[in-house]
């Protein structure tokens, strides 16, 4: 499923379901639209990424298809992340080398990088009146209230260049950063013969980290009760 406001995209080869979530003249948030669109799924399982994970390499589908065999018959598992991005650690052992219990606290315990989601875990992990940056920040700290389990894949096992071996999903994190492409992206793009304006939004180019602060203080305060909420993980 394509989460869309109101477009209908189709591509040849390709079954593409565009949940068109937009039904009113109010702007739906980004948590919003995510929870229409899950409204829509029939499924338990959820695969998410998000439409600027541009691949670098096939997807490995055998891993994919074993990991979503393994959140089938362990209901306990609220998430699995497929990359080396995501939760930070600290990670405890699982009885498969392959993956890492993600820590009670960790920071990012629930992020927006490539994984599987039991559809009702991704459910309860969302406020409707958060962005995307705000559900990893405050949905983090609502998840270390619960008693789930969140796992992911070793990220020093699946890590580009270093890892024993390739990723599951391979990209670059992300191909658009503030609405603005990531400077990787034209070189990616022209290997895969994709045309491709980039002046029409620009290059990011990063800020000092105490500027970004600055900005993210700002726009956290607009919205005290919601700053307040989010902290005590409500």
């Amino acid at each position: 499923m394509l989460v869309t406001e109101k477009k209908n995209r189709s591509f040849p080869g390709l079954d593409v379901q565009c949940a068109q979530v937009q039904t009113g003249e109010k702007r739906l948030t980004w948590s919003e639209c995510l929870g229409r669109a899950l409204d829509q799924v029939e499924t338990p399982l959820v695969l998410y990424m998000q439409e600027d994970y541009f691949l670098e390499s096939p997807v490995r589908h055998e891993l994919v298809q074993e990991f979503a065999s393994c959140l089938n018959s362990r209901p306990e598992i609220a998430c699995l992340g497929l990359t080396h991005f995501g939760a930070h650690g600290p990670y405890q052992a699982t009885d498969d080398p392959r993956l890492k219990r993600v820590g009670q606290r960790a920071n990012y315990r629930v992020c927006t990088q490539a994984g599987f989601w039991r559809k009702e875990a991704l459910e309860r992990a969302l406020d409707p009146e958060e962005n995307g940056w705000m559900f990893e920040l405050f949905g983090t700290r609502r998840s270390w209230h619960r008693e789930e389990t969140y796992l992911t894949v070793d990220p020093e096992r699946y890590r580009p260049s270093t890892g024993m071996e390739k990723p599951i999903f391979h990209y670059t994190h992300t191909g658009i950063i503030k609405g603005r492409w990531h400077p990787a992206m034209p070189a990616l793009f022209q290997a895969h013969g994709i045309p491709m304006d980039f002046s029409r939004r620009g290059f990011f180019v990063p800020k000092p980290k105490w500027q970004e602060r600055i900005v993210t203080f700002r726009r956290l305060i607009e919205r005290p009760d919601l700053l307040w909420r989010g902290i005590r993980g409500k």
